[in-house]
C-alpha cells in the first residue's frame, strides 16, 4: 500500500524529471543548493524534505501516524567518486548540443547529419549511469554513510530507484527519438522541423540532467515574479501590433521571459511543440557556476518577447568566437 509521504515522493520525481518546479517544504520555501559536500544526494534531500510532513500540518490520511517534532534525519556524505566520474563525462554532452546548435541556426544540414552518431556514443555511459544509480552501488541505500538516508524503508527506496530509473530512461528515449527526427529533417533540408526537434533534443536532455542530479546546482524554485513586482513596465521587449495583432516570434529569437518564475530571464527560443503553441526557450546562463548547463524551459507563446535593440548573437555563438580567438592568440 502506498502511503500519503511516498505518494508526494514519487510526485514530487515526476515534477522534477519533467522539468515542472518543485517546492521543497509545507511552512516557507526550503532551499537544497549543492555545495562541495554531497552533491550526490542533493537531488534525494529535496524529495525527502517535501516528502515528510512539517509540524504542525495534519497528515494527508488518518491512518498515518502523528507527524513527529521534526523531520528524520537525512544523512549525507562525501561526493561518490564513481558518480562525479559520470557527472564530469555527462556534462560534456550540453557542449556537444553547443555545437549543434551552431549548425542548426545556421542550417548546415550536412554539419548537422554527423551529430547523431556522436550523440549515440553516449548511449553505453548513459546506460551505465542509470544502472549505477537506480540498481547498482550508487543507488539509494539505509543507513549512514555515503548513501545514507534515515526514515525511510526499503520499499520506500526501492520504489523511489525503481520510479528514477523509469524516468531517467523515458527522458533517453525520448531524447534518442528527437535525434532521429532532427535526423530525417536534415535529409530534407527542412531547417524549421530540424530547429524544433533540435529544441526537444534538448529539453529531454535538460530534464534528464535533472533528474539525475546532474546540475551543477539544486535549489528550490522562487518565482521571480515578486523582484518585478511594481516594475513590469520597465521591462524593454517588442510591443504587440495595433488592433491587439501580436508580434509573432520566430525560431532562434533572442526573447525575453515576462511572466512566470523565470520573468526577467533572457534565452533563445529554439522550438514550438504541440498545437496550444507553447514554446522551447533555452535560456542564458547564469554564470560560471552553472558549468556548461544552460536550462532549457516549456512556456506558453504569452510567457515570452522578442528582445529588441541590439542584442549580442546567443551564448553558443559567443563562446565559439571566443575559443577561436584563444587558438589564433595561441599560433601566433
Amino acid at each position: 500500500m502506498i502511503t500519503s509521504r511516498l505518494l508526494v515522493i514519487l510526485i514530487s520525481l515526476i515534477l522534477i524529471s519533467h522539468g515542472l518546479p518543485l517546492e521543497l517544504g509545507g511552512v516557507g520555501r526550503r532551499r537544497a543548493l549543492v555545495g562541495g559536500v554531497g552533491r550526490r544526494r542533493a537531488l534525494v534531500v529535496g524529495l525527502f524534505v517535501v516528502a515528510w510532513p512539517t509540524q504542525g500540518l495534519a497528515a494527508a490520511s488518518s491512518t498515518s501516524t502523528p507527524a513527529p517534532s521534526k523531520p528524520p534525519q537525512v544523512v549525507i556524505g562525501s561526493d561518490d567518486p564513481k558518480f562525479n566520474q559520470f557527472k564530469a563525462k555527462l556534462l560534456t554532452l550540453p557542449l556537444l548540443l553547443d555545437e549543434l546548435q551552431i549548425c542548426v541556426f545556421q542550417e548546415k544540414f550536412d554539419e548537422v547529419k554527423t551529430f547523431p552518431k556522436r550523440i549515440r556514443e553516449y548511449i553505453p555511459l548513459l546506460v551505465q549511469f542509470i544502472d549505477y544509480t537506480t540498481t547498482g552501488p550508487g543507488r539509494l541505500n539505509l543507513g549512514d554513510g555515503v548513501h545514507g538516508v534515515k526514515g525511510l524503508t526499503e520499499a520506500d527506496l526501492a520504489l523511489i530507484n525503481t520510479s528514477l530509473g523509469a524516468s531517467l530512461r523515458y527522458e533517453v528515449g525520448k531524447m534518442f527519438a528527437s535525434v532521429e527526427r532532427m535526423s530525417r529533417a536534415a535529409d530534407q533540408a527542412d531547417g524549421e522541423e530540424v530547429c524544433n526537434a533540435f529544441g526537444v533534443v534538448l529539453l529531454h536532455t535538460d530534464r534528464f540532467l535533472k533528474a539525475g542530479g546532474l546540475y551543477p546546482f539544486y535549489a528550490s524554485r522562487v518565482s521571480n515574479e515578486i523582484f518585478y513586482k511594481g516594475l513590469e513596465k520597465d521591462l524593454v521587449f517588442e510591443q504587440d501590433g495595433q488592433a491587439g495583432k501580436k508580434s509573432k516570434l520566430n525560431l532562434k529569437d533572442l526573447v525575453l521571459v515576462v511572466k512566470g518564475e523565470n520573468m526577467g530571464r533572457t534565452g533563445t527560443l529554439v522550438a514550438e511543440v504541440g498545437d496550444k503553441g507553447n514554446k522551447i526557450v533555452k535560456l542564458d546562463s547564469l554564470g560560471r557556476f552553472m558549468g556548461p548547463v544552460r536550462e532549457v524551459i516549456v512556456v506558453d507563446g504569452d510567457s515570452i518577447k522578442r528582445r529588441v535593440g541590439e542584442q549580442p548573437p546567443d551564448q553558443v555563438f559567443m563562446k565559439a568566437s571566443t575559443t577561436k580567438a584563444k587558438q589564433r592568440k595561441r599560433s601566433l
